[in-house]
């Protein structure tokens, strides 16, 4: 793969399912290029670099945004159960014979009833809790590890929009094709990343409203 043209197919599939309007923009600047089209084109493509530049910073932004958003969201589910393992974990500390001993006095059963339905109750939360943790396939603290990916996933998109900006503003390599190249290359293959993750954390997320973040050359020449 010739260093100038880095692949874009990931980053025009993430446009496509989380900013559609975005890609619009993009297609409607540069009808017909066959790299803005969703899917992996076959062949080599001539795509000027103005495209792939804007693809790529359009598509970091729209990943920046939706990863936040969605680790938010699973952010507070992790924090409703650590509030529903706090319940669970007191009222098995409630439900211990020596704590309803000093409470209801040495009542016999009524100490054993209340013991038992206590232990019930914390046993279902503790079970409640597990399973709000679990992911879609079903793996046990899956939640949180998806938590730390998705928050690494936007850390990164955020870095790499940063570094493309000076590219963005001049619309050129900056005499660095190769570095640009890599870039784009890692931007691509961030895509497919985040796309994957956020598909198995199973949440839709609304395309965010799309604010550009520099000019770029194809619109205006459009």
């Amino acid at each position: 793969m010739p260093y100038a043209e880095p692949p874009v197919h990931q980053l025009v599939g993430f446009l496509a399912e989380f900013a559609p309007e975005r890609l619009a923009q993009l297609q409607r600047a540069s009808p017909g290029d066959p790299a803005l089209r969703p899917g992996r084109v076959l062949g080599a493509l001539s795509t000027p670099l103005r495209i792939r530049l804007d693809v790529a910073g359009s598509a970091l932004q729209a990943m920046a945004a939706q990863a936040d958003a969605l680790a938010q969201r699973v952010s507070q589910r992790l924090r409703r159960s650590h509030r529903w393992e706090f319940v669970a974990q007191f009222v098995a500390l409630v439900g211990s014979g020596g704590v309803l001993a000093a409470v209801i006095g040495d009542a016999g059963d009524r100490l054993k009833l209340a013991s038992a339905l206590l232990g019930l109750v914390g046993s279902a939360v503790a079970l409640g809790v597990k399973f709000m943790r679990r992911d879609l396939a079903g793996a046990d603290n899956g939640l949180a590890a998806q938590h730390r990916e998705l928050a690494t996933a936007g850390g990164s998109a955020v870095e790499l929009a940063a570094r493309l900006q000076p590219h963005l503003r001049s619309g050129d390599d900056l005499d660095d094709p190769v570095a640009l190249a890599g870039l784009i290359d890692q931007a691509n293959t961030l895509a497919g990343r985040l796309y994957t993750l956020m598909k198995q954390t199973g949440a839709t997320v609304a395309p965010p409203a799309f604010t550009p973040a520099a000019s770029t050359g194809a619109e205006a020449a459009s």
